[in-house]
């Protein structure tokens, strides 16, 4: 059932919706800040990822090295990573609406989607071709525009 990357995100898309409106509601049920929320909600992804190592295939501890330096990975997490979470996870209880900031934070794969097809063309050794065509620039479009429409009035 989960062997493709459609199916993938579906599931995943039906895991982070409690997972944003949680945030909220921690915070004006219980008093719960959003940091807080967040170091417990990664806490539990951290345990939670080392859980299903098994079922990943990773048995052996020299499949816990990437091939990458750890410390750029690190970093990575670290300082975009935090950041963002952080930032996010500290508007949620903040808007009118939770799924407004992850609306504005989700718009990054617009982004995403034109630099990787940018990055396809300029640095075909590390990134995969990926298509940019004028229907997948008028999607972009009507993604932006859905944006603004839903959240500034």
């Amino acid at each position: 059932m989960l062997d493709t990357w459609v199916s993938k995100s579906l599931v995943s898309l039906g895991c982070l919706i409690p997972a944003w409106l949680a945030i909220g509601f921690f915070w004006k049920n219980y008093g719960v800040r959003a940091e807080v929320t967040m170091l417990w909600y990664f806490g539990g992804l951290i345990l939670g990822s080392a859980a299903s190592v098994p079922f990943a295939g990773i048995f052996k501890a020299v499949d816990f090295i990437p091939t990458v330096p750890l410390l750029a990975i690190a970093l990575l997490g670290g300082t975009f990573g935090l950041v963002a979470n952080l930032l996010l996870f500290q508007a949620i209880p903040l808007a009118p609406n939770p799924a407004l900031p992850v609306a504005i934070a989700n718009t990054s794969s617009l982004f995403v989607f034109v630099f990787s097809a940018a990055l396809a063309l300029l640095l075909p050794r590390y990134f995969d071709p990926a298509a940019l065509d004028l229907r997948s620039f008028a999607g972009l479009l009507a993604a932006l525009a859905a944006l603004y429409l839903i959240t500034w009035r």
